[in-house]
Order: structure tokens, then C-alpha cells, then sequence
């Protein structure tokens, strides 16, 4: 009951294999417990192996920890290597069509808002309709909650800031020459200390008829190159400062230089709230995740009511990470 309301129409049984993947290979972690249950059961019996000695030995410490973390790493490994085998055996009898859409679901960070818990408080929450047009699948909501984690870790934050007019500064053919141009975020002090950084969003759908025999890596060169060529060298040499393309996918994709700028950020913002690393750069993927989602459905429905805009400056990350289980 469960497959069919969600894909709105009886699955095949190829489908029904796909849908059994864990979200990170494109999935959505829907499993058959019979298929499971003999993994699972070895797994927990070699993983309760050191504390079924100690209790037939009826030893009094318990069974050495570092057994245990390892049997437990050797375990989820040993998954991770079925889970992808099946993967790859699934992706055979795909087509074209279907296998680029698991290709680009399977994109770091694409598939986050799956595995969030959807609590309203935290802006975590979509409608049947939305989940149903999400599964299936504006520039702002991402450009503003980017702004807002830089607010938490630099300074003279902007957004649309008017670059300065050219006055003789010699310029790379395909630059931006308008005296009105502008970008979508400005920042201080983040790649180096009081330095100024601009940067520049785009979502690009990789569906598209334009893109359709280029793959997504591909597709990600090809906008960041663009807005490169556009604002690199005007931003270097009139305001001696630094420009990062935020390239997109509207499916939750990113590009290169977009993952090495979440991943400074995850590193300003764990060290400020004295969070990890990976619980943080785990919430900036939700965070995003579900901003583009939004902006995507908002393309496709529109909308009749102004949705909360959530004020995450004094977010507890941790907290909410693991509430939502992000």
C-alpha cells in the first residue's frame, strides 16, 4: 500500500528493487525484511559475539569496546559492499531516463531531506503533495539562507551587492562589463581574515533537453566555467577580492567549488559553536537540501500563502541534528 501511494500508479518489480536502495545510491531505503533479515541476523550475532563470551564465561567487566567498534565498522562495510553490488545490478535494467535520475538522486547531498525527521519547528515539514512532487522531480530562499549561515561566521554580510565600475582595469572576453552588475552574496573574513568574498548562486535543472548527453560533472563545469569567466577576473582585479559560483541542480546537486565552500563553512561554523565537523556539514546539507526542494515545488505549484522564514542564527546544531536525526 505504501509503494503504490507514493509513485501513484503499481509498481514493477525492477522498480521495487530500486525503491529498496538506501537514499544515498538513489533509493529510498524501503526494504523487504524477508530479503534482509538472514544480513541482519549474522550482523548482530558477530556483533554480540564478545558480550556472549563474557556472559558464558560470566565475567563481571564487559567485553572489550574496541572489539566491538570494529565488528560494527566491519559490519556496516560488508552492507555497504552488498547493498552497492545490488545497486549496480539494479541500475542494469534501467533505462536511460531512469538511470540518469538515480545518477543525479545519488548526488552528495541530493537526497538529505529523505532522511530528516520532518519536524514543522525546524522548517523540516512538506505536504503529501510536496513529498509526492519531490520524489517525482527560485533562486532566492537558497541565495538568503546562504547569506544567513555566513551571518553566523563573518562579517558585512550582503546580499545583491553592487560591484564597483571599472576604471580601466583590463578584463577577460565573456566579462560582466554593466556598471549596474551585481552578485548574490558578499562576505568578509571567510576564506581569509577580513578578506572579501563574493558569490553567486545558480540552480540548473540537469534534466533539461540542452544537457541531455552531458553527464552531471559535466553540466556542474559548464555553469561554474560560465559565471567564472563572467565575475573571476572583475571581482580579482577591481575589488581585489575573491568569487565562488554556488552551482546547483534543482534535484540537490552540487558543484565543486559550491561543496568546497559548505565544507569551509561546516568548519567556521563547527568551531564557533564548538559542534563536530560532521554533525555539522550534516545540517547545512539538510538545511539546503530542503531549500532547493522548496524552490523546485515553488516553480512547479507556486503558492497561495507566505511560508516562515526560520531565523537559524542561533540554532543549536547539534540539537537540532539530532532531534531531526539528520
Amino acid at each position: 500500500m505504501l509503494v503504490p501511494a507514493i509513485t501513484e500508479h503499481a509498481t514493477t518489480q525492477g522498480e521495487r528493487d530500486l525503491l529498496e536502495q538506501p537514499v544515498r545510491l538513489g533509493g529510498l531505503g524501503l526494504i523487504h525484511p524477508a530479503r534482509s533479515a538472514s544480513q541482519e541476523y549474522e550482523a548482530s550475532v558477530k556483533i554480540a559475539g564478545p558480550l556472549v563470551r563474557q556472559l558464558i564465561k560470566q565475567a563481571q567487566e564487559p567485553p572489550d569496546e574496541t572489539e566491538i567498534k570494529i565488528l560494527q565498522a566491519n559490519a556496516r562495510k560488508e552492507k555497504y559492499e552488498l547493498l552497492k553490488r545490488q545497486c549496480e545490478q539494479v541500475r542494469e535494467s534501467l533505462s536511460s531516463k531512469t538511470e540518469r535520475a538515480v545518477e543525479l538522486a545519488a548526488e552528495k547531498g541530493a537526497s538529505n531531506w529523505l532522511t530528516v525527521i520532518p519536524i514543522k519547528e525546524m522548517n523540516f515539514n512538506l505536504n503529501k503533495r510536496e513529498f509526492r512532487d519531490a520524489i517525482k522531480l527560485r533562486h532566492n530562499v537558497i541565495r538568503n539562507l546562504e547569506a544567513e549561515m555566513l551571518r553566523m561566521v563573518c562579517t558585512d554580510v550582503e546580499t545583491e551587492p553592487v560591484l564597483q565600475e571599472i576604471t580601466g582595469e583590463e578584463l577577460n572576453r565573456g566579462a560582466n562589463r554593466a556598471p549596474d552588475a551585481q552578485l548574490d552574496i558578499h562576505a568578509r573574513g571567510f576564506w581569509d581574515r577580513q578578506q572579501s568574498a563574493f558569490f553567486d548562486v545558480r540552480v540548473c535543472h540537469p534534466n533539461a533537453d540542452s544537457y541531455r548527453e552531458l553527464s552531471p560533472k559535466q553540466i556542474f563545469q559548464l555553469h561554474e566555467n560560465e559565471k567564472k569567466r563572467q565575475y573571476s577576473r572583475r571581482v580579482l582585479e577591481v575589488e581585489q577580492a575573491t568569487f565562488t559560483p554556488l552551482v546547483f541542480t534543482s534535484t540537490g546537486g552540487m558543484a565543486d567549488e559550491c561543496k568546497r565552500f559548505h565544507s569551509r563553512l561546516a568548519e567556521l561554523l563547527a568551531l564557533k559553536k564548538g559542534d563536530d565537523y560532521a554533525t555539522t556539514i550534516s545540517w547545512i546539507r539538510a538545511k539546503i537540501s530542503f531549500a532547493i526542494l522548496r524552490s523546485a515545488l515553488l516553480c512547479l505549484r507556486g503558492t497561495r500563502r507566505k511560508r516562515r522564514v526560520a531565523n537559524i542564527s542561533d540554532t543549536d546544531i547539534t540539537s537540532e541534528s539530532a532531534q531531526a536525526r539528520i
